[in-house]
Order: structure tokens, then C-alpha cells, then sequence
């Protein structure tokens, strides 16, 4: 029989019984390694010997090199047996590839915090950069018309032709911006209540050697008609503001022992400070200042 060179196959031919049925067990012998049990036939799942008889008598070449033998006849080679197609390697070096390294998708890897800069610091400013860095309306121009002294620390009276704000210095100890108080409209009405009357906390972190770490505060432009104010706290301390002086009333707490000056103190458990108010008639009012609610007066930073 001539040797064929052509790769293209040859015309479909119609194989006798005994060589279809010779090809098949040919077949399932070569899916299994010698003395093992019948193995998962090589084909996709779900095809049966009868696809594999339709595949051959359908003219199907699975060849392996140039798909002759020596004698020039065609052999059928299991699909994905490449035995002999690389020399040196066995199957499994040649097709399965290395597997990729295994990801924790549950629990990946945190990033790498960025270390702070070696010279942070809190950023000291003044009333008038914490004006420009809030946006406050009507305070363009601001200037001071009163300030109070009460040692470590100052508060001041900015006022504008429709509006005024009370700033403090007090976190300046530690290098801290100032506390500001609500702006207020000098059209809107202005009467001693549970917010103008509001207490401004504030507590150091002890950085310095200063002996106050923490302030509580009040102030305001004077109430017409009010003649005295006065704050008495859970503590049992009285402190009396400073009214009708110089057009800006404040009160100024600095406790250095008891419940207030305990950091572990929780003030929700504490009783409510009381604010009295006496108006030049002679009559007084009580305001009850409740923790939580009316000691958190400031704009520009947490209580």
C-alpha cells in the first residue's frame, strides 16, 4: 500500500465490524493504567462508547505526529494523550499548569498604616482663622469690642454691625485652636435660656505642665435688664459670672479636684447645673443646664 503524504485525511470508508469493535477496546484499554479498575472514560462526561463508535465510523482522525505507523496506516490516539508529543517530559510536567498562589479573599491582608510626620503637632490659630475656616456670616471684619482675663487663658467679644460671637483661648495651653461659641444676629431677640445660657466644656489631654485640665465656660454679649448671673455645679461649687462691665458677661470654671476633675467621672450620672439669673425688677429665674444636652456650646470642636 503507498504511503501517504497528504495530511489531509482520507475520504470517509466504511470499517468493517470486526475492526470497529478491535478500535474500541483499544480505546478503553488505553484510559486505564495497568491493574487499576475501569477508569472516567477520556471524553467530555457525558458521552458514551456509542459517541466514541460514531466518532470512528464517522471518519474522525485523532492522530498523534504525522498520524501514520510504519506500514503507512492511519491509528487512532485517545484524544488528550500527548505521550510523545514533548520527549523527556511525562503528561503531567506538559499539561497541568502551575497552579497560582492562594489568595485569602476572606481575610486579606491589612494595609500598612502611614506613619504621622515626625513633627505633628496640634495646630494653634487665632479667633479670626477659625472665623475664615467655619465660614461665619456676618463676622467679615470682626472686631474685638471686650476680652476678660481669668489667668491661664482670655475670652473675647468680636462684634460686627449685625453680629457678635464669643471666642476663648483657653485650648491655646496645649496648642489647641480656640473655642467659639454660636454667632449671633443682633436682630434676633436675646434672652437668658437653656442655649444662650449653655455651657462650653473643654478638657486637656495633660500635655502640658499647666495645672487646669478642664474648663467649663459660659459668655455672651450683656442681657438688657439682667443684673447677676451664677452657676452652681454638681460639685457643689458656685461660680458667679461676670455681668455688666464692659458689654460682655462670662463665667469661667476651672476645677482641679472632685467629680468634674475625675476623668472617669460619666457627667450623664450627674445632677444638672444651675443657672440663676437676676433681672434688675428683682425677680430671678432658674435654668436647668442638663449633661449631654447644655454643656456642649462650642462650634468648632467636640465636647
Amino acid at each position: 500500500m503507498p504511503e501517504h503524504t497528504d495530511p489531509t485525511p482520507p475520504p470517509d470508508e466504511q470499517l468493517p465490524g470486526d475492526a470497529r469493535s478491535r478500535i474500541r477496546a483499544d480505546l478503553l484499554d488505553a484510559t486505564r493504567a495497568p491493574g487499576s479498575r475501569p477508569a472516567r472514560p477520556w471524553l467530555v462526561p457525558g458521552l458514551s462508547a456509542a459517541a466514541v463508535l460514531a466518532l470512528v465510523a464517522s471518519g474522525v482522525w485523532l492522530g498523534r505526529d504525522d498520524g501514520t505507523s510504519s506500514n503507512g496506516s492511519r491509528q487512532v490516539q485517545p484524544a488528550g494523550r500527548d505521550d510523545q508529543a514533548t520527549p523527556g517530559k511525562t503528561r503531567s510536567e506538559r499539561s497541568t499548569p502551575t497552579p497560582a498562589p492562594e489568595q485569602d479573599t476572606k481575610n486579606p491582608p491589612e494595609p500598612e498604616p502611614e506613619p504621622l510626620p515626625t513633627d505633628y503637632a496640634p495646630q494653634a490659630s487665632t479667633c479670626e482663622d477659625e472665623f475664615r475656616h467655619l465660614g461665619f456670616r456676618g463676622l467679615h471684619g470682626a472686631t474685638v469690642t471686650a476680652d476678660r482675663d481669668y489667668g491661664p487663658a482670655t475670652t473675647y467679644l468680636y462684634e460686627t454691625k449685625s453680629t457678635w460671637v464669643v471666642c476663648d483661648d483657653f485650648p491655646a495651653i496645649e496648642g489647641g485652636p480656640p473655642t467659639l461659641l454660636s454667632p449671633h444676629q443682633k436682630s434676633r431677640p436675646y434672652r437668658p435660656n437653656t442655649s444662650t445660657l449653655a455651657i462650653s466644656s473643654n478638657h486637656a489631654v495633660g500635655t502640658t505642665s499647666s495645672p487646669f485640665r478642664d474648663q467649663f465656660f459660659a459668655a455672651g454679649r450683656d442681657f438688657d435688664g439682667v443684673r447677676a448671673i451664677s452657676y452652681t455645679f454638681p460639685d457643689g461649687h458656685t461660680e458667679e459670672a461676670v455681668v455688666g462691665q464692659n458689654g460682655l458677661w462670662s463665667m469661667t470654671y476651672l476645677p482641679t479636684e472632685g467629680v468634674l476633675a475625675d476623668p472617669k467621672t460619666n457627667y450623664l450620672d450627674l445632677d444638672p447645673v444651675r443657672a440663676e439669673v437676676s433681672y434688675t425688677g428683682g425677680a430671678t429665674e432658674t435654668v436647668l443646664l442638663r449633661w449631654g444636652v447644655s454643656d456642649c456650646a462650642q462650634v468648632n470642636q467636640g465636647c
